[in-house]
């Protein structure tokens, strides 16, 4: 084999950190959040456990990964999505959203009503506040 065809082969190995987070997330919040082929996203049963801003946190989140599955056509979320997630009020929705974007600084405003992820911040709260819900 070439140096060439080994660099190649190599290079299929290559995660970059963006990639590294996004399979670390995954792991971390599965039985938590899931989407279908539609790229709809569902809280699971243990997420429903949670109190509501952890809720939207991982139905945001859930539109990253579905997005980033390929079943979703924007990483984006709207209020709207949110409230047929979480089945929260409209009001109480926009309050925790606030709470992740201005406190958390999990989520970021992609225009008026729609949400997206911030990806390392985002590791950063799974890992201090659902880590230890993981193994409950």
């Amino acid at each position: 084999m070439s140096e060439d065809e080994e660099k190649k082969a190599l290079g299929e190995l290559l995660v970059d950190d963006e990639q590294a987070d996004v399979i670390d997330i995954a792991h971390a919040v599965k039985g938590f959040v899931g989407f279908t082929k539609n790229g709809e996203v569902m809280l699971l049963p243990k997420a429903r456990a949670l109190p509501v801003k952890d809720q939207v946190f991982l139905a945001i989140l859930g539109a990253h990964l579905a997005y980033k599955y390929g079943v979703r056509n924007s990483n984006v979320i709207t209020t709207k999505e949110l409230q047929d997630i979480v089945d929260g009020q409209e009001n109480s929705i926009r309050a925790r959203v606030t709470e992740l974007i201005r406190k958390d600084k999990t989520v970021k405003s992609a225009g008026r009503g729609k949400y997206q992820i911030m990806l390392l911040p985002a590791r950063q709260y799974i890992l201090t506040k659902l880590g230890a819900k993981q193994d409950e």
